[in-house]
Order: C-alpha cells, then structure tokens, then sequence
C-alpha cells in the first residue's frame, strides 16, 4: 500500500476529483469513506476495506496504479498527512 495526495498529483492538482470525476474523499471518521486508487479489474469501484480502523471505498486510479496493478493508494487531502501515513 501506498498514499497519495491531491497536492501532489497533476492529474488530481486541478479538480481534486476521482476518475469517476466526483470529488475525492477524506473523513477523520473510521465510518466514513475516503477515496482510494487501485486497479478496477482486481478491486472494483466501491470495493471498500479497512486499514489500521479506517474505511477507504475504491474510487480513483492512477499511473502509478497502472505501472503497479496491485498496489492500493490512499487518499489523503494534503502533502503532510500523505507523508505522515
């Protein structure tokens, strides 16, 4: 696994949406969804999981997913939180 931020990413930096063109997601609530890239054919959108508590829901992928198809990136809203995983 591996995170990722909107402040980083030039295909998110402008629109901060997911490939489903829907706003990313990020909730400090463990029963809240926030948004993770992975690979559609082997975990297909909505496919949600838990890490260390919290609940992340497939929604977005990326290069770095299609150059690594079973990786899963999690979303996180900036640079420090990113860093921080």
């Amino acid at each position: 696994m591996t995170a990722y931020s909107g402040q980083k990413e030039k295909d998110h930096a402008e629109h901060n949406n997911s490939a489903l063109d829907r706003p990313l997601r990020y909730s400090e609530d463990p029963d809240q969804p926030t948004s993770a890239a992975a690979n559609w054919a082997i975990y297909p959108i909505g496919t949600q999981f838990r890490v260390d508590g919290k609940l992340y829901e497939v929604d977005d992928y990326g290069s770095y997913i299609s150059e690594n198809p079973e990786t899963i990136d999690l979303y996180f809203p900036t640079n420090t939180g990113m860093n921080g995983w």
